[in-house]
């Protein structure tokens, strides 16, 4: 029926991707976390996605992935977890197991003519910076990316960030007066 593939907890952030089989259409199913002796708590999984590794075969419908960061207060300790589809619940391997500890993700995308632009998926609030050498600049995730496969509930949480050249080179003439972007320096940006 399905397996989570990470698991992971931070911040009161519980971070669950995995793939199920099930047939398309319908309302969405559900997944649904357990920890030993705390209260489920059921997700709907609205973000599915085609797995090419998984497809459709006579014996079993073709598998969707998925990727889900959920609102868990509490360190849950072992989690289990299961499908709740058209009125049947299914276990999802590989059976309880322990969160690892979170990690942000995220990625930059190749600058071009209109600036530096990429996506985090972080705990809500968290300051996102952009680092070059020792230079910070602060980004704001106000950028749609319904192009990635993160599920942060409800309404689609903005993930995605782009500052344009112009800021860019003012930040560098702050740091230092003297730079520019175009003087032939290389420069590694890096998340923060």
């Amino acid at each position: 029926v399905g397996h989570v593939e990470a698991l992971a907890w931070g911040e009161g952030v519980l971070f669950v991707a995995g793939w199920v089989r099930l047939a398309e259409g319908g309302a969405p199913p559900l997944l649904r976390l357990a920890a030993p002796g705390g209260a489920a708590l059921d997700w709907p999984l609205r973000r599915l996605r085609a797995r090419p590794d998984l497809p459709a075969s006579a014996e079993a419908p073709a598998g969707f992935g998925f990727e889900a960061l959920i609102p868990f207060p509490e360190p849950p300790g072992e989690v289990s977890a299961e499908l709740l589809a058209g009125g049947r619940a299914a276990p999802l391997g590989p059976g309880p197991r322990t969160p690892a500890p979170w990690q942000p993700r995220g990625a930059l995308e190749p600058p071009n003519r209109y600036g530096v632009a990429g996506w985090v998926l972080d705990v809500p609030g968290r300051a996102v910076a952009l680092a070059i050498g020792r230079l910070r600049i602060p980004l704001r995730l106000d950028q749609p990316r319904p192009d990635l496969p993160f599920d942060t509930g409800g309404e689609d949480r903005p993930l995605g960030f782009r500052i344009t050249l112009e800021a860019l080179a003012e930040a560098l003439r702050a740091a230092d007066p003297g730079a520019t972007l175009l003087d032939g320096e290389a420069r590694e940006m890096t998340l923060l």
